[in-house]
């Protein structure tokens, strides 16, 4: 009987391989949950933003695009509340942020289980 040998090098690629693909699939998973779906009209809004919020050359992408200008609008308004109303929360680091989404995830979570029977009541 053969046995298989596979050398090390190519091993370990095939590892590098597979961490990449399942980083992916996680990344995409927490994508189809979180409430912070991003895709390509999003990032191109936030282009956008960037934009008027902080100025880009005339022949830029984000100043060339089509896309219209209403919610590019809405997302800087929101930019700017969200940097007075999370000065604090930035300034405790990463920790802190995690866990103000991850209670928001939770109180999002406890609502529909309260709320659900009242909405569906016959």
């Amino acid at each position: 009987m053969r046995e298989n040998h596979v050398r090390p090098g190519v091993q370990r690629y095939g590892y590098l391989v597979k961490a990449v693909l399942y980083g992916l699939a996680a990344i995409y998973l927490l994508n189809c949950v979180s409430h912070l779906r991003l895709h390509t009209d999003m990032l191109r809004y936030f282009a956008i933003k960037d934009c008027v919020e902080l100025g880009c050359p005339p022949d830029s992408v984000a100043a060339k695009d089509y896309l219209p200008w209403g919610y590019t609008g809405l997302l800087l308004l929101l930019s700017k509340i969200s940097n007075i109303a999370f000065e604090e929360v930035i300034q405790g680091g990463l920790a802190g942020m995690i866990l103000l989404l991850s209670g928001l995830d939770v109180m999002i979570v406890a609502l529909a289980l309260i709320l659900f029977p009242f909405l569906w009541k016959d």
